[in-house]
């Protein structure tokens, strides 16, 4: 039985299916009363391809007129148990509002039905906009961006899921200011490039930003054409269209000289003890963010080497993970005798940012405050060393990748100690081969 039948939720043997083979029946849905002490019927839809299902409450749908007040009030009310609700789908002989409702019911499922079988190919979100009588025109955008956010936070993508609560939040705030309602209908390229402007000229946020929250707003426009809500035409991104702004492309590394001043230099606080002591510890092992050393487990770190894979590899999907190899040297070791847990399970956390009793949003949230505090504090430490650059976290990883450069690595080693999938990528985060070097490879020009 699917997961939507469980204990709580009693399936009615009240099933049609289609030429899609999508299953249509009614349930009442015991995982919440309602004030009465019943519970509500919802229309089960269920599609063996993917195996997914869901519960559609039947308060949205739009009853003949003739009966319409019967069916709101019984629809309203629920009922209190199995038996009182199969008193009505199985009656045999009805008579007066029993025959009614259960018209109603098999009219519904008749319609639900036939709505499944001409959706080719089948979606739930073009079933629900014919069940429900809405058109393309009139789907609730931020609905849609809510479902969105509902399966990152399912797959605990929390950090995708809040982007997309960021770019909601800020669309709907800019369209309250020029007095219109959020929808796919206003969204055309003068509403984007006007929204761009009022970001980036009168608030002040940079083009990564406004790129963050559009690639958002983008991938909501092609799902709703990929379920058939919209239309292709009305697509307001691509060329002659609305083009989303690149980013800000401002390569975040530190030079040899200031990676010198802060590794010799002598922190002012504990607090900016342990943000310099994790802050060289990602640089040394090849950039590695923060949320992947939290989740660093005591089998990854083996005789010489750390080997794990990266948490964000892992949740995209798209290719399968690759396994990243970290050469240890002795800062790292001293490192991890310092700040290792005092627990050392085979499976257990290497060092104590997060625990397993914790959930995975906890985990996130714990993750993302650790964060903060190394930036804080190591920012805090580079001023008082006179480096006014807002370093991060996030330097550590475009530090290490300048420095192999500029050492002479090739760029596809250091792609792959990145473990970056395209080469493209890695050069964004190159700076530029410092003076020194470039001086010493014209140098060499001349050494036939």
């Amino acid at each position: 039985m699917h997961k939507l039948c469980a204990n709580r939720v009693q399936i009615i043997n009240f099933v049609l299916t289609n030429m899609n083979n999508i299953s249509i029946s009614f349930f009442l849905d015991q995982r919440r009363k309602k004030a009465n002490g019943n519970y509500p019927v919802k229309l089960r839809v269920y599609n063996p391809v993917n195996k997914k299902a869901r519960l559609l409450s039947l308060s949205k749908v739009i009853y003949d007129d003739k009966d319409k007040s019967l069916i709101q009030f019984t629809l309203k009310n629920g009922f209190p148990n199995q038996r009182n609700l199969d008193s009505i789908l199985y009656a045999e002989r009805p008579r007066e509002d029993t025959k009614r409702l259960k018209l109603f019911f098999i009219g519904l499922e008749k319609k639900a039905s036939e709505i499944a079988e001409n959706l080719s190919p089948f979606s739930f979100e073009e079933f629900e906009n014919k069940l429900y009588g809405h058109s393309p025109t009139t789907i609730n955008l931020v609905d849609y961006y809510q479902n969105r956010i509902d399966e990152f936070e399912r797959k605990k993508s929390f950090s995708t899921a809040s982007n997309y609560r960021l770019s909601r939040k800020s669309l709907l705030k800019y369209s309250s200011l020029n007095n219109k309602k959020l929808s796919f209908d206003v969204i055309r390229k003068q509403f984007l490039e006007d929204y761009e402007s009022y970001m980036i000229d009168e608030l002040g946020r940079s083009e990564t930003t406004v790129s963050m929250y559009l690639r958002a707003l983008r991938t909501i426009f092609n799902q709703a054409i990929r379920d058939g809500i919209l239309q292709p035409d009305s697509y307001p991104f691509g060329k002659h269209k609305y083009v989303i702004p690149t980013g800000d492309k401002v390569i975040k590394s530190l030079s040899k000289s200031q990676l010198r001043l802060l590794k010799d230099g002598v922190p002012q606080s504990s607090e900016q003890v342990i943000a310099k002591d994790y802050w060289f510890f990602s640089y040394y092992a090849q950039g590695m963010n923060i949320k992947d050393i939290a989740l660093l487990k005591h089998k990854d770190f083996k005789q010489d080497s750390i080997q794990y894979y990266r948490a964000k590899t892992k949740t995209t999907g798209k290719k399968k993970s690759r396994l990243i190899y970290v050469t240890l040297n002795d800062e790292m070791r001293d490192f991890f005798k310092k700040y290792k847990s005092k627990k050392e399970q085979v499976d257990g956390y290497v060092f104590p940012i997060i625990s397993h009793s914790m959930t995975a949003k906890e985990q996130y949230q714990r993750i993302r405050n650790f964060t903060r505090f190394i930036n804080q504090h190591f920012r805090s430490y580079a001023q008082y060393l006179g480096i006014d650059e807002p370093v991060s976290t996030y330097w550590a990883r475009h530090s290490f990748t300048n420095t192999l450069i500029n050492n002479g690595a090739s760029i596809e080693f250091t792609s792959e100690a990145l473990n970056h999938s395209d080469i493209k990528t890695t050069q964004n985060y190159i700076a530029g081969f410092e003076e020194s070097r470039k001086k010493e490879m014209m140098q060499n020009l001349m050494k036939f």
